[in-house]
């Protein structure tokens, strides 16, 4: 029998790292750019913009007051959809999904939960 038929096969072939992540990472950058370029121009000019005519602390009071406002609102939203997800998870969620690596699931949670203080039900 030839060696050449005796060979060991790894299946899955091994990944390899090299051009493929520069590829991926230079897409996502360009990605960002096309995407985000011309809001970021936009930023810029309507800050020059006000900045010549002397109302730069309002545009920038302005902007700081719409950050706030994005961000609470979506602290606000993630607390609502984690706080209605603790109060309505069945108590046994593991034993009825089965799934393989729940376990990895159930630590983080557990985790979560003990940092996190659940909401009253009643």
């Amino acid at each position: 029998m030839n060696d050449r038929n005796r060979a060991v096969v790894d299946w899955p072939p091994p990944r390899r790292k090299g051009p493929r992540t520069a590829l991926w990472l230079l897409a996502g950058v360009m990605a960002a750019v096309l995407l985000g370029g011309r809001t970021t121009l936009s930023y810029y000019v309507n800050a020059l913009w006000f900045d010549s005519l002397g109302y730069a602390s309002v545009y920038w009071t302005t902007i700081n007051l719409q950050a706030a406002a994005f961000l609470g609102f979506a602290a606000i939203t993630f607390l609502v959809l984690y706080g209605s997800y603790l109060v309505f998870k069945p108590p046994r969620l593991g034993e009825l999904t089965g799934a393989p690596g729940h376990n990895c699931a159930r630590a983080i949670l557990t985790d979560l939960e003990e940092t996190v203080p659940r909401f009253p039900t009643g």
